[in-house]
């Protein structure tokens, strides 16, 4: 009996936990729809100590997704050029440790290009030119592991767009 409890348990706790996993996940994309940035990054960066890898990686993306965000209200509201790169400079990072998390997640990848996008379009397109290769490369990473994304290629249109040659 014990054995079977045991084994219960074993089964149960993973359900249990993925459940939670998908109700904050939930959590959070409802607080992005309301426009509710800070709030949802709060809970994702929150969420993450007691998430596995595959979870770690939504969370963090989210969290990637957040901070882009954050950094087009900063701009709205005129904050100083520097402190809106610094916002999208830690946007990247987090995709960063969504990739890490998980290379496989091809949300990481874009939410990292879109960072660096928006970096480069507050920056200046002459003076971020440097940055062009990489967000392809992520773009392009992305596409490969989910090919009917339409909003990687969206951005990657704007890049072509934007870029000479």
């Amino acid at each position: 009996m014990r054995r079977m409890l045991i084994v219960a348990l074993t089964l149960l706790v993973p359900l249990c936990l993925s459940a939670a996993a998908a109700d904050t996940l939930a959590k959070i994309d409802e607080l992005h729809d309301q426009g509710k940035y800070g709030d949802a990054r709060t809970l994702a960066l929150e969420a993450v100590a007691s998430a596995g890898p595959a979870e770690k990686a939504e969370l963090y993306w989210r969290a990637s997704r957040e901070t882009l965000e954050l950094g087009d209200e900063a701009e709205d509201r005129g904050e100083a050029k520097d402190a809106i790169l610094k916002i999208f400079e830690k946007g990247q990072e987090y995709a960063d440790m969504a990739i890490a998390a998980d290379p496989q997640n091809n949300l990481a990848y874009y939410w990292k290009s879109s960072n660096i996008g928006r970096w480069g379009q507050v920056k200046g397109i002459l003076n971020s030119l440097f940055k062009a290769a990489p967000m392809k490369e992520l773009l392009v990473k992305d596409l490969s592991l989910d090919g009917n994304h339409p909003d990687a290629y969206f951005v990657l249109g704007q890049l072509y767009r934007e870029l000479p040659g």
